[in-house]
């Protein structure tokens, strides 16, 4: 299957980089026409758009749309929100720098990426995934502190602004 263009993605659908919205066109042969918001939201939160049979994450085609060509790397929604496709929101990096902006992971239980209550020792034990490597930052008696030592090792090693905001619960 071929994979689309610049100039076949701009004949089909408008992206507005502004609002990161993307309407079809014309009207497609039973489906919605021409003004309709092309695609659909996935399990992920990803916008997905179907283009002659091949299924397309939108981030993916607005960059296409604006660049003439599709990323070389990942692309990762600055803010965190998948379905958030303004071009302003995206960048073209590595999978390694697209790790270093996630948000805490759904079993988090601190609210804090790399920061957790270990129940040996009665405190937040704090660490950091370099190069897919563990370093252990310490444990930590209260959580701000721990916190606080993520972040300033998050600074350290060229994490994003971003990377790890979330809310905050206490699990003791």
């Amino acid at each position: 299957m071929k994979t689309i263009t610049q100039s076949q993605l701009k004949e089909m659908i408008l992206y507005e980089k502004d609002t990161g919205d993307f309407t079809w066109i014309n009207g497609r042969k039973g489906r919605k026409g021409a003004g309709y918001i092309a695609g659909h939201i996935n399990d992920m939160g990803y916008r997905m758009i179907c283009i002659n049979g091949k299924s397309y994450r939108a981030h993916r085609l607005a960059w296409l749309y604006v660049n003439g060509t599709f990323p070389t790397y990942e692309i990762d929604h600055i803010n965190g929100i998948r379905s958030d496709n303004r071009f302003i929101n995206l960048r073209s990096v590595s999978s390694q720098e697209n790790h270093k902006n996630r948000r805490p992971q759904k079993n988090n239980t601190s609210g804090a990426t790399g920061v957790s209550w270990f129940k040996q020792t009665k405190k937040w034990a704090v660490r950091i995934y370099v190069n897919r490597r563990a370093i252990h930052l310490g444990y930590y008696h209260e959580i701000d502190d721990a916190i606080l030592a993520r972040e300033k090792a998050a600074e350290r090693y060229g994490f994003h602004a971003n990377h790890g905001k979330g809310k905050r619960c206490d699990p003791r």
